[in-house]
């Protein structure tokens, strides 16, 4: 099966372990009305459970024919408190208790989708549209009581309607989830943002106040969704470039003297700097997706809109509001543009810094590589002084080795010659010389050349067999190549 938008919007119950609930009690999460007659918007803190009960009881059970409900219901749930210390929790964590919650999702028309949505950490837009023709009340069905047509009319699209979901990136602190869910038979619309902190819950309160009659366009709150999003990424990447101005001294012309010891810790935050600046740049770009999304879909509402009219008359939203409608949707999408070539501007700021750090961080790279070369060929200059030195003491260790050689024989002969009757020695002190002593100067000779040979040809032998193992490495380099 294709992971495509559930075709039921009803709640299956693995969809309720989606979310995460609050064990007891309630936090502060605050719901909106702006209905038609209505000229500013009325605000309700709901932040206990008995908060909760006495709302519940003042609207649920109204007919979805009465036009007291036709208007924006808003609700705004705040971030629960953190699942681990400085983590934040996700938009899926609600401030409430699952009782409250299966009570709020029939109450404001949540559909399944939103479960999907909310899961994923990724900015995601998805709309949807359905016909339930189940909700279609009997007495529309088989004309068993006198109503008028219009009010059938709504009756029938009362069971139309169209849900809308978004979901911004988890890449940044304090992302949102939202689901809204238009109902055209009462022109009535059911919205929740999800994971609000207080700063955001007044910027959407103080949005939804100055919307004026654009508000009840049902798009008007994802194009708000929007607005809170482009402030989040637009306040990231200032942030970062103001980072990087502070850090200007790096263009500096002498910054590039080689002289000029590398800072290791600046180059760790060049870095940070460089890989945010990317993340920020693929988190805009996959926004910008999700928005021309967006605005392709305003198109496709006003096409909906108008086979809903010409299916149920246009009695159900006369011409002039369908006008207002097109009017309020050509309004998003010159908005929603002038975000797009916004996001195209921060794109470009974040590639400046990235491809500026980048160039700085080669060049350091550089630089450190030509001082390794610089030291390197210092320790072959000590290298080279020591294997001549080394040289120089081998030749004089050679020459002793030489004089040994000859001197050993001599030594070992005459202290066992001389100790033999070959001489003697007289008390009066003149000496005696056997007619033997040519033995002692051939042993001699014999024993020294013996040696001297054999160390030249030890000696020479050795530098044979290295010159062949040379030779042997070159041969198997050549055939490599």
């Amino acid at each position: 099966m294709m992971d495509w938008m559930p075709a039921d919007p009803t709640f299956l119950p693995n969809d309720w372990r989606i979310f995460g609930y609050k064990e007891e009690g309630a936090q502060d999460a605050r719901a909106i009305r702006k209905l038609q007659k209505d000229e500013i918007p009325v605000v309700e803190a709901l932040s206990t459970d008995e908060s909760w009960e006495r709302w519940f009881s003042n609207t649920i059970g109204i007919s979805p024919l009465d036009t007291e409900r036709e208007g924006l219901h808003l609700l705004l749930c705040s971030r629960a408190p953190e699942v681990f210390e400085g983590d934040p929790s996700p938009p899926s964590y609600l401030p409430f208790t699952l009782p409250i919650w299966e009570l709020v999702v029939p109450s404001w028309h949540v559909h399944r989708g939103i479960t999907r949505v909310i899961s994923r950490r990724v900015a995601c837009f998805s709309a949807t549209k359905h016909l339930n023709s189940s909700e279609q009340p009997e007495f529309c069905k088989c004309g068993a009581f006198v109503i008028t047509i219009d009010s059938c009319i709504k009756v029938l699209t009362s069971a139309i309607y169209s849900a809308y979901l978004a979901r911004m990136s988890a890449g940044l602190p304090d992302d949102l989830a939202l689901s809204t869910t238009y109902i055209p038979g009462t022109k009535s619309q059911f919205c929740i943002v999800y994971g609000c902190n207080k700063s955001q819950m007044q910027k959407i309160q103080r949005r939804i106040s100055l919307a004026g009659d654009g508000l009840h366009h049902p798009l008007t709150t994802v194009g708000i969704f929007a607005e809170i999003e482009r402030e989040r990424l637009v306040s990231a990447v200032d942030d970062l470039v103001d980072q990087f101005s502070l850090r200007a001294e790096v263009l500096d012309m002498k910054y590039w003297n080689t002289d000029i010891p590398v800072d290791n810790r600046k180059t760790r935050e060049n870095l940070a700097i460089c890989l945010r600046s990317r993340e920020l740049a693929d988190q805009i770009r996959s926004t910008k997706r999700q928005i021309s999304k967006f605005i392709s879909h305003i198109d496709r509402f006003n096409e909906w809109m108008t086979g809903i009219n010409s299916e149920a008359t246009n009695n159900t939203v006369d011409v002039k509001e369908r006008m207002k409608f097109r009017e309020i949707g050509e309004r998003i999408r010159i908005r929603l543009q002038d975000i797009l070539h916004e996001y195209d501007d921060k794109i470009d700021e974040c590639k400046m810094m990235s491809e500026s750090l980048s160039l700085i961080m080669q060049t350091q790279w550089n630089q450190i590589a030509q001082k390794d070369s610089t030291t390197n060929t210092k320790i072959a200059r000590v290298n080279n002084m020591i294997a001549v030195e080394t040289k120089t003491e081998s030749i004089q260790m050679k020459s002793i080795a030489l004089l040994t050689m000859i001197y050993i024989p001599l030594s070992c002969v005459a202290q066992s010659v001389f100790s033999t009757s070959l001489f003697n020695f007289p008390s009066d002190g003149q000496s005696i010389v056997s007619k033997y002593i040519w033995v002692f100067v051939v042993c001699s000779l014999v024993l020294t050349l013996v040696t001297v040979a054999t160390w030249h040809y030890a000696t020479n032998w050795y530098e044979k067999k290295k010159l062949e193992r040379s030779n042997s490495f070159k041969f198997m380099g050549d055939n490599l190549v």
